[in-house]
């Protein structure tokens, strides 16, 4: 999508005191005047220019800033680079000064005075760029820069790394502003242990109280109380100084590998559903499922500013679901994953993991199952592989273990999961056709 600028484009008003008034996410979208300034970016930080330049994401902010998630790969196959941009009304030159300045400050250590600035202005654009794994909002994210700060921390945790052993950091997912995931693995020494740690800014309160929750899912569900067998990682410790949830790594690999029989990955669904629903006894607040809702209402006001060609089907289908939600028979409220995806759980050897319980929550019985059946269709949309029929089976064996009535409402949950599903993915490069084709097409 190309901006609309109302002053003419920039080399219009060169000479001109007045900025440009565009719409900085419209810019931040227009990849074909973004390529050539991003490749120039990475080569400052001493990247090669890389392959191709897509937005793998938009993640709107209703009280932070909405972020542009890039993904850049390189010539050579080499891993790729994500990139964070940020639109902005301000003057972009002196946002990326700010922020650079306050990520060489001590107590972040992001950045040497000597290195090249961390956030640059894109000219031409009213946007900044960094690398993932820059925020000043993350004080924890200087464990991938500085070992001395690892070996720190896990000392004020009580585990202290052995001397001869070498901590190797990597980051795993990044939300500027909000949180990221690393992981620590020892190397060379006595000490191979690996950790996860789930990062966020010190200053929430949230945070600690998410990883106290964590606990109580944990130990509910190792206490025998379940009847399903399933696993999540271990809480070790939360350290306050740096806002660092610390987790033992769960063994076993994502559900969304590949490699993994579709059968097994729907028999960990199912057992996965089974053990949220026993976990009764944990206390967590409650999610008023109809906000579900009216997070539709919430993309289809930006599905009618960015992708206008989107907002018509997309408006119509969100009006039935609010009709259909009129009729749908009540339950009581119940356990809630809230995130349920492949992503999020693991096939190992013990069983099914998984993973983030950061929403977890008292909401309806279905919403999970109808998250997952969606987010199971919306992968085989993508694969498009004649034969793969795993979301079907799934939702075969769900209403055999169900009954029909209350498949009826697994079915409207997953209906609204995949209208949502569908509405992030209308910003994403890889998948914007895709969507246009489902939400245009008359089977949905």
């Amino acid at each position: 999508m190309s901006p609309v600028y109302r002053d003419g484009p920039p080399d219009a008003v060169a000479s001109s005191t007045r900025r440009p008034k565009v719409d900085p996410l419209a810019a931040a979208l227009d990849l074909d005047r973004l390529r050539e300034p991003i490749c120039e970016a990475l080569r400052q930080w001493g990247f090669d220019t890389p392959r191709r330049v897509t937005v793998e994401r938009v993640h709107f902010g209703k009280r932070g800033a909405t972020v542009v998630q890039y993904r850049c790969d390189d010539l050579h196959g080499d891993p790729h680079l994500t990139l964070h941009g940020v639109p902005t009304f301000d003057d972009p030159a002196r946002v990326a000064a700010d922020e650079s300045q306050r990520l060489r400050k001590s107590r972040r250590a992001q950045a040497h005075a000597r290195d090249p600035d961390p956030v640059v202005p894109l000219p031409g654009s009213p946007l900044t760029i960094r690398l993932a794994g820059r925020d000043a909002a993350l004080p924890g994210l200087r464990l991938l820069r500085d070992p001395m700060a690892v070996r720190d921390m896990m000392d004020r945790i009580g585990e202290p790394v052995a001397g001869d052993t070498e901590v190797a950091t990597r980051l795993h997912a990044h939300r500027l502003g909000k949180r990221a995931v690393l992981s620590l693995d020892g190397r060379h020494g006595h000490d191979p242990r690996r950790r996860f740690l789930r990062l966020a800014p010190v200053s929430h309160p949230g945070a600690r109280l998410r990883f106290d929750q964590h606990r109580r899912i944990a130990a509910a569900l190792r206490s025998g109380r379940t009847a399903a067998s399933v696993n999540v990682p271990t809480p070790i410790a939360f350290d306050d100084v740096l806002g660092v949830a610390v987790f033992d790594a769960l063994p076993g690999a994502a559900a969304s590998d590949p490699d993994h029989a579709w059968s097994a990955r729907i028999d960990a669904g199912l057992t996965i559903l089974a053990g949220l629903a026993a976990l009764g006894g944990v206390e967590a607040p409650r999610h008023d499922a109809r906000k579900e809702l009216s997070l539709l209402l919430d993309w289809q006001t930006r599905l009618a500013r960015w992708r206008p060609e989107l907002a018509s089907p997309f408006e119509g289908r969100v009006r039935q679901l609010f009709v259909d939600f009129s009729g749908l028979a009540q339950m009581a409220d119940s356990p809630c994953h809230r995130d349920l995806h492949e992503g999020q759980m693991l096939l190992g050897p013990d069983g099914p993991g998984l993973l983030d319980f950061d929403t977890f929550c008292l909401s309806d019985p279905d919403l999970d199952a109808g998250n997952l059946l969606a987010h199971l269709r919306w992968r085989e949309c993508l694969e498009d592989s004649p034969g793969v029929d795993a979301a079907d089976e799934f939702a075969r064996r769900l209403e055999h273990r169900c009954g029909s009535a209350r498949w009826s409402r697994i079915a409207f949950w997953a209906r609204v999961s995949f209208l949502r599903v569908l509405a992030i993915h209308a910003f994403a490069t890889d998948t914007e056709e895709t969507v246009q084709d489902l939400l245009l097409g008359s089977a949905l």
